[in-house]
């Protein structure tokens, strides 16, 4: 496991070098200059889907403390 774990951080470092070495451009504002922007908004946007998701579906699986003993009070 450890050497997967470490071979996904040398993976990620080795894109992230390629990214600053050859750095294209993706567009005319003033964000296609900031090294890496578009990487950090991927991450921020997987964030947000994540934590949206998390709240969705608690509220949709959240059930009271007492659902599973009000079905066994009522036989």
């Amino acid at each position: 496991m450890k050497k997967k774990i470490i071979l996904v951080i040398i993976f990620i470092a080795v894109f992230m070098l390629l990214d600053q070495v050859f750095h294209l451009t993706h567009g005319e504002g003033w964000w296609a200059q900031v090294p890496a922007f578009f990487a950090f908004l991927g991450f921020l946007g997987g964030l947000l889907i994540f934590f949206l998701g998390k709240i969705v579906i608690s509220a949709l699986l959240h059930r009271n403390e007492n659902y599973y003993e009000s079905d066994r009070n009522n036989q």
